[in-house]
């Protein structure tokens, strides 16, 4: 098991070295093997592509330390996710432009929609969630942290929080009402 850390891990620290000077659609295997000095078999062994190295960076630095940690309100969750990003935003800029079948952008969705069902839900007071419903808010998230992170004027953490909060309060209070005057 130690062995598979290690392994995984210098394939992790490879392909964050390499990201700091290239676009992640022109990194090869190779590349992130010889950086490190391990092989191919290596690396197919633990990931199937580099998007899964990629999701497994995630699921190790940020998804694995969230999930033992308890929150006391409902933002607690998103605003550690998004410092996460914006400590990071060098390697998720270039992480996120990606949309293969595999990428980082499809795993976080993954990861989130079912999040936002159990919200929707709780605002919806009972009535069902469509699967349009749980999809427009799915890919409105995503695509919201998508173009925070792609803007060259890129809002601190906490201030793009405020405007998150802002809109989804807004949304919901919206919604709440119409449900209450039908």
């Amino acid at each position: 098991m130690a062995d598979s850390m290690t392994t995984k891990k210098a394939l992790a620290d490879s392909l964050k070295e390499l990201m700091k000077s290239e676009p992640l659609e022109k990194i090869s295997i190779g590349e992130i093997c010889e950086k490190c000095g391990l092989n191919r078999k290596s690396f197919y062994y633990h990931f199937e592509d580099k998007y899964d190295l990629v999701n497994w960076i995630f699921d190790t630095e940020f998804l694995s330390v969230a999930a033992i940690k308890s929150y006391s309100n409902k933002w607690e969750g998103i605003e550690e996710l998004c410092r996460y990003l914006y400590l990071n935003k060098c390697f998720y800029k270039k992480a996120i432009k990606v949309n293969e079948h595999n990428s980082f952008t499809n795993h976080l969705k993954a990861i989130i929609k079912p999040l936002i069902k159990l919200r929707l839900e709780e605002t919806m007071k009972g009535n069902e969630v469509t699967k349009f419903q749980l999809n427009f808010y799915t890919d409105a998230f995503i695509f919201t942290i998508a173009r925070w992170l792609l803007d060259p004027n890129l809002l601190p953490y906490d201030e793009f929080l405020e405007e998150l909060k802002s809109c989804i309060y807004m949304t919901a209070a919206q919604t709440v009402k119409e449900f209450e005057n039908t």
